[in-house]
């Protein structure tokens, strides 16, 4: 593990000053090249959930995605990868799978109803058919069409979703 966070260390070092779909992009192929040191760290009871993240990064086609979205802080993603330092592997998952999912999810400009924070987050389930707005300070989330619901196991949502949506984002 150790040897992994090196070689992330570096490249964050290395492209703290580029985009975020090049970081992006380390980020995914990092995952890829140890996605088979990483599925052995999985205990038992995340395997289901953390089996389900992994598939859905090393699918990921960057393009469907809003990368580095407005409300998404791109400069304190990279802050947290060189300061943070995880103890095993999972942690070093959880760190990195995050930081995808972070640069990959559309934040909007909207205000929560519950904690007035801003930058709702633009979630799905896991079928990619129903859209979620999430605050991540109260934990809120909401439906489409503004009913409060339980939160499930969300992923971002595409472009082509965000697109169709009936919200006013």
């Amino acid at each position: 593990m150790k040897d992994m966070w090196i070689e992330l260390k570096k490249e964050v070092l290395i492209l703290r000053d580029t985009t975020p779909l090049r970081f992006l992009e380390c980020l995914i192929y990092l995952i890829k090249n140890n996605q088979n040191i990483l599925m052995t760290f999985f205990t038992k009871e995340k395997l289901e959930t953390d089996m389900f993240i992994l598939k859905f990064i090393t699918q990921l086609d960057i393009k469907d995605y809003y990368v580095g979205s407005t409300g998404n802080d791109y400069e304190l993603i990279i802050k947290k990868s060189i300061e943070e330092e995880p103890t095993d592997y999972y942690s070093f998952w959880k760190f990195l799978s995050n930081m995808v999912l972070d640069l990959v999810v559309f934040v909007t400009d909207k205000v929560c109803p519950n904690c007035k924070s801003d930058h709702l987050r633009v979630l799905t389930d896991r079928e990619q058919i129903n859209i979620y707005l999430y605050c991540e300070t109260c934990f809120l989330c909401i439906s489409e069409v503004g009913e409060n619901v339980e939160e499930k196991e969300l992923l971002p949502a595409n472009i082509q979703l965000i697109q169709s949506c009936k919200c006013n984002f």
